[in-house]
């Protein structure tokens, strides 16, 4: 009955009923999405991290950048095998594996597409947790005599040689014929978004002599025993690499750069928490204009319904009653739209997943959030005209 009555009432006062409804569902839905989108942004670093590999870390061949600058880094052609058979030596790492990277057309009878080879070492396929679906993957006899062998990504698979066995058949890599002995199972993409799909990957010796026609690497993946040992061994690595590369100035930088996931993280949650408060700061701006909407017409409302009110305190009905049954009913008027922006905020972030490729999450947090600040919002907005609504006399809506 009550909400009924507040149907039609709010219907009488459509403009100002609704301002304050897409105040609060502004609001609501602002709630909703920063929750949903900042879950989201922590679940893909969280599975980043995990695409990571384990306690991995990557010596990348560049010049870090100095700091408080974003500017592109400068590679260098100075990281060479030997440097991951020289960090092998350090104190806490278990593995390293050298890497190249390019993009090759890669072509298997009539089919041809744009493929992304690794030439790398056996440990790579274990550090970045990669497991075969079908045959094996190189040996160091292999990568020692550049043997043109390939292990290809579930992806390559399937566009080039469909429902085929890709075993022991001859793709072209560039101008260059390869053997497939292996095809890799889906993996999704990496950290940096690189599908791991679609790649091939090749010993580094063969992809630098025959591919690459050059001696050095774009990086070394390092695994190290403890995440724990990090610094020491992060201080070792760059000990070594230095003396190494030559680098005997103390002034002068690396022409290295180490990288880890644990910093990728720390940045990346510093840069969520930085969006989560900026979205809660719209979200508190649109609640507080919804809030004077539901103030103003409940204003209003009290005001068009004093008679009704004095006839209920006339009939035995206490201030309390009046001012809970106004009080419901600007609280309801922020349900309303709290509902409405509940809803709204739910499909926008999952668009926004969508086309972002981000996990869809929706947050049982941000819809509890959205809900009980929509409805406290109603409330709070409603409370003086409510004490109003309960000060009136019998006597003076009479008069009316």
């Amino acid at each position: 009955m009550l909400f009924s009555q507040m149907n039609a009432v709010l219907r009488a006062y459509k403009a100002r009923t609704a301002i304050a409804v897409i105040g609060v569902l502004l609001g609501a839905m602002a709630l909703v999405i920063v929750q949903n989108i900042s879950n989201s942004l922590r679940h893909k670093v969280e599975n980043d991290i995990k695409a990571f590999g384990d306690r991995v870390i990557t010596v990348f061949a560049r010049v870090p950048n100095a700091p408080g600058h974003m500017a592109r880094r400068e590679r260098v052609k100075s990281m060479k095998i030997a440097d991951a058979d020289a960090i092998m030596t350090v104190n806490n790492v278990i593995q390293a594996a050298p890497s190249v990277r390019r993009s090759f057309t890669v072509k298997y009878q009539n089919s041809t597409i744009p493929v992304g080879v690794i030439g790398t070492s056996e440990e790579y396929f274990d550090m970045r947790g990669l497991s075969l679906s079908d045959g094996r993957i190189f040996d160091p006899t292999e990568r020692r005599e550049r043997i043109k062998v390939a292990v290809i990504g579930s992806e390559v698979a399937s566009d080039l040689f469909g429902q085929i066995s890709p075993l022991e058949e001859t793709i072209y890599i560039g101008t260059m014929t390869f053997k497939v002995i292996g095809v890799l199972n889906e993996k999704g993409s990496d950290a940096s978004g690189r599908s791991m799909d679609n790649i091939i990957v090749v010993p580094v010796e063969t992809a630098l002599t025959r591919l690459l026609n050059r001696d050095y690497l774009n990086d070394i993946i390092v695994q190290i025993r403890s995440w724990d040992d990090y610094e020491a061994v992060m201080g070792d690595i760059a000990s070594v690499l230095r003396q190494r590369h030559g680098i005997i100035i103390p002034s002068k930088p690396n022409d290295f750069d180490i990288v880890n996931p644990i910093d990728e993280q720390q940045m990346s949650t510093t840069l969520i928490r930085m969006a989560s408060l900026l979205g809660s700061i719209s979200a508190g701006i649109s609640f507080f204009i919804g809030a004077v909407g539901i103030f103003s017409l409940m204003l209003l409302i009290v005001n068009q319904r004093t008679t009704e009110i004095g006839i209920k305190r006339a009939i035995g009905a206490t201030k309390k009653d009046i001012l809970i049954q106004f009080l419901l009913e600007s609280g309801y008027i922020g349900v309303v739209g709290g509902g409405l922006g509940i809803v709204t905020g739910a499909i926008i972030s999952l668009l926004i997943a969508f086309i972002a490729n981000l996990p869809p999450f929706i947050s049982l947090l941000g819809t509890l959030l959205g809900f009980w600040a929509a409805f406290f919002s109603g409330v709070i907005a409603g409370l003086y005209p409510a004490i109003r609504a309960s000060r009136v006399t019998p006597v003076k809506a009479l008069q009316l």
